[in-house]
């Protein structure tokens, strides 16, 4: 399997899985209604999505606890339903069912933890971004599938599980800027 996705969209939008060629065609099909370049990437079996925020300018970065968001339906694919419409309302990412702190091992918290602020520097942010993973169970490697550099609600409940007030937060990007 694999999920093709716009490469310049947000929100899941015009994401879907191919599993196998005629779905593949359908799901590019899709795809590029929404942009002129997509992604195709690995197909994953029953995936733990992963998401760890990053907040800060230069090498001065700190990231956040670790969430695991929880899909309802037990599709295993967080899409646009699951992300702003299954509650009714439209907050996106705030509004999920999530686990927070996600129960996964310290060594694989860490890796994240690392990983997001390395990826953050390389990639010149500034304020806060929230980067999202996904984690094979079965083969045990990590999987990088995106960066939100203007994250919804500016992933203010990962901040504030770490201590940081949504004035705090904003404080901060204005401080980076």
């Amino acid at each position: 399997p694999v999920f093709v996705k716009p490469a310049n969209l947000g929100s899941s939008i015009g994401v879907s899985r191919a599993d196998d060629r005629e779905g593949l065609l359908d799901s590019l099909s899709l795809a590029f209604e929404y942009d002129r370049r997509v992604l195709v990437e690995k197909g994953l079996d029953k995936p733990m999505e992963l998401n760890c925020s990053v907040l800060g300018y230069d090498a001065d970065v700190q990231a956040s606890p670790i969430e695991m968001p929880v899909v309802c339906d037990g599709d295993n694919m967080l899409d646009f339903y699951e992300k702003y419409l299954r509650s009714g309302g439209s907050k996106g990412m705030a509004s999920l069912q999530r686990l927070l702190p996600a129960p996964i091992e310290d060594s694989l918290r860490d890796e994240i933890q690392r990983l997001s602020c390395d990826i953050f520097r390389m990639l010149d942010c500034k304020g806060v971004v929230r980067i999202d993973y996904m984690f094979d169970r079965v083969s045990g490697k990590l999987f990088i599938t995106e960066i939100n550099t203007i994250p919804g609600s500016l992933a203010f409940y990962l901040w504030e599980n770490a201590g940081v007030k949504y004035a705090r937060l904003i404080d901060k990007m204005v401080e980076c800027a």
